[in-house]
């Protein structure tokens, strides 16, 4: 085979990869799929004893729905979504107690009109 013939098909091939990994990765869903197969269900009485005092400080006696256990980089993060008042947070905290997220949930009627906005 010819060298520049050698050369087209690599490009080609290159360029099919690439496309194929930037497809699986558009707007970031390849990522959360990815970080979804890493997270475990845990409940509250699986919680390191500094992740369930922050939790129970941060949730200020609100009503705590589904937490998860990830790893990242080697360390566990445990994510809890909880229910204060008409409020719903999403709070993350490191294996030590450390909190490393609160954010406040839009309501679901909110977030499929802001769907329906963005044409989805």
């Amino acid at each position: 085979m010819e060298l520049s013939k050698f050369r087209w098909m690599l490009a080609g091939v290159l360029a099919i990869g690439v496309a194929g990994c930037t497809c699986s990765t558009k707007h970031g869903e390849g990522k959360e799929e990815e970080d979804e197969k890493n997270e475990v269900k845990v409940t509250l009485d699986q919680l390191p004893a500094p992740v369930k005092a922050t939790l129970d400080k941060e949730s200020d006696g609100g009503k705590v729905g589904d937490i998860d256990k990830e790893m990242k980089d080697g360390k566990a993060v445990y994510e809890a979504d909880v229910a204060v008042g008409d409020k719903s947070y999403e709070i993350r905290i490191a294996e030590d107690g450390t909190l490393l997220k609160k954010k406040l949930e839009k309501p679901e009627d909110e977030k499929k009109e802001e769907g329906e906005k963005d044409g989805k």
